[in-house]
C-alpha cells in the first residue's frame, strides 16, 4: 500500500485514496504503513463495524472484505482522541471493459427518420429528429428513459440539421434551409436572424456571465470561417482550417477550471474526408487542435457518439469504420479529462444492428446516462 496515495480532511475526519485502486487488486493481507505525528500517544484500528484494537507498526490486516478502516488517536496526555474513517476505494469491476445489454420495456418512438439526435437538460433527454421534412421533438426522464412523449411544439419549421444546448437549457436549431430557432423550454421556438451564412453548430455556452455564445461556421465569400453569435450580435471569426470538420461531427460542451469549453470530435472535412481529430474551444471564436497519435480517434463518415462516465469523468468516443469491407464499430477512450485518447478494444466482426443503429441516433441509451459498465 506504500505506493497508493491517500488524501486526509481532518476536519471531517476523512482519509480516501482518491485514485482508485486497480480491478483485481488482492487484498487479502496487506501490511498498512500508518504513522502518526510524535505527539500521538496511541493509535487504535477497526475494521468496518468491527472492535478496535491496538495498532503496531509492524501489524499486518485482513483486508478480503474490508469497506472502511476505523482510526482512533489518542494524544500524549490520552485525554484528546480524533476519530478518522479511511476508505478503501478500489474497482470492483473491470474499468476498461463494457458489457452492453438491451434495455427491456423502451418505448422508442416509431419514426422513419432522415436526421435524429439526443440532447439533455436537466433531468430530462430530449429527441429530435426529421420526420417528412419537419422537425418533431420528444422527451423522457433522463435516468429512466422508458417511455418518450411528443413535445407540442410552435414556431420551429422546417427540417432540423442540427441542434445546440448550453449549460442553463438554451437550445438552438439549424435547419437545412439556413434557419435558425431559439427556444428557451424547448416547445416555444422563435427564429432568429443567424447574421451570416451559417452551415454548422459548434456548440452553446454561457459566456461571457450573463450571456449566451452560440459558436458557428459559416461560409464568407467561398471561404468556410468560423463565427459567434453572442447574445444575437453575429461576427466573422479567423478561416476555419481545412482539416476542420463541416459535418457529422460530435460536439460537446463541458467546463474546465470552473469555466464552459466546447469540444468538436471526428466528423467529416468540407473535402469529405473522415476527420480522426478533437479540437477544443474556450470561447467559440478561438479553436485548438490536440495532438493526438496516429488513428487515436476512429475516422468515420458517419456521426460517433461521445459520452462520459459520470463516476470518474472519463470519456469515449463510438463511431463506425469501413475496414476490408466490413462496417465495424470502433471506440477511443480519454481517462484525463480528453487531452490525450487512445484506442480501445471493439466488438470483433461486423457491428451488430443495434449498435449501429445507436451510432445514427448517436448511441441513444449510453448518451442520456453515461456509459454504465459491468
Amino acid at each position: 500500500m506504500s505506493s497508493v496515495f491517500f488524501s486526509i480532511d481532518h476536519k471531517n475526519g476523512t482519509i480516501i485514496n482518491k485514485k482508485a485502486l486497480p480491478y483485481g487488486t488482492v487484498l487479502d493481507s496487506v501490511m498498512m504503513h500508518i504513522s502518526t505525528a510524535t505527539s500521538a500517544k496511541k493509535l487504535q484500528v477497526a475494521i468496518n463495524d468491527g472492535e478496535y484494537h491496538d495498532w503496531q507498526t509492524t501489524d499486518s490486516l485482513w483486508l478480503r472484505d474490508c469497506h472502511t478502516l476505523h482510526l482512533t488517536v489518542t494524544d500524549e496526555s490520552g485525554e484528546m482522541t480524533k476519530n478518522y474513517a479511511v476508505t478503501l476505494n478500489h474497482y470492483d469491476y473491470e474499468p476498461t471493459t463494457f458489457v452492453w445489454n438491451l434495455m427491456s420495456g423502451v418505448a422508442l418512438p416509431d419514426l422513419n427518420a432522415t436526421y435524429a439526435d439526443v440532447v439533455t437538460h436537466g433531468d430530462k433527454a430530449y429527441l429530435v429528429a426529421v420526420v417528412g421534412g419537419s422537425t418533431v421533438l420528444y422527451a423522457t426522464d433522463k435516468n429512466n428513459p422508458m417511455l418518450w412523449s411528443l413535445l407540442p411544439t410552435s414556431g420551429l419549421t422546417g427540417a432540423c440539421r442540427q441542434i445546440a444546448v448550453a449549460e442553463d437549457g438554451r437550445a438552438w436549431i439549424l435547419t437545412e434551409a439556413g434557419k435558425l430557432y431559439q427556444s428557451d423550454n424547448f416547445a416555444q421556438w422563435t427564429e432568429v436572424a443567424p447574421g451570416g451564412n451559417v452551415s454548422a453548430l459548434l456548440g452553446g455556452m454561457v459566456w461571457p456571465q450573463g450571456s449566451h455564445t452560440l459558436a458557428l461556421l459559416g461560409e464568407k465569400d467561398g471561404k468556410l470561417c468560423f463565427a459567434t453569435n453572442i447574445d444575437g450580435v453575429f461576427a466573422w471569426r479567423e478561416e476555419a482550417p481545412k482539416s476542420f470538420p463541416v459535418r457529422n461531427f460530435s460536439a460537446q460542451l463541458y467546463r474546465s477550471n470552473n469555466h464552459p469549453m466546447l469540444r468538436v470530435v471526428g466528423g467529416v472535412s468540407r473535402a469529405g474526408e473522415a476527420v480522426d481529430s478533437v479540437w477544443i474551444s474556450s470561447n467559440g471564436n478561438d479553436w485548438i487542435a490536440l495532438k493526438l497519435d496516429s488513428a487515436a480517434i476512429p475516422a468515420s463518415v458517419e456521426k460517433g457518439a461521445l459520452v462520459a462516465t459520470s463516476s470518474d469523468g472519463n470519456l469515449y468516443y463510438y463511431a463506425t469504420e469501413y475496414r476490408e469491407g466490413v462496417k465495424r464499430l470502433a471506440v477511443s477512450y480519454s481517462t484525463d479529462k480528453g487531452i490525450t485518447w487512445r484506442r480501445g478494444g471493439g466488438p470483433r466482426g461486423c457491428c451488430p444492428p443495434i449498435l449501429c443503429m445507436a451510432v445514427g441516433i448517436p448511441l441513444l441509451l449510453s448518451a442520456l446516462s453515461g456509459v454504465v459498465p459491468t
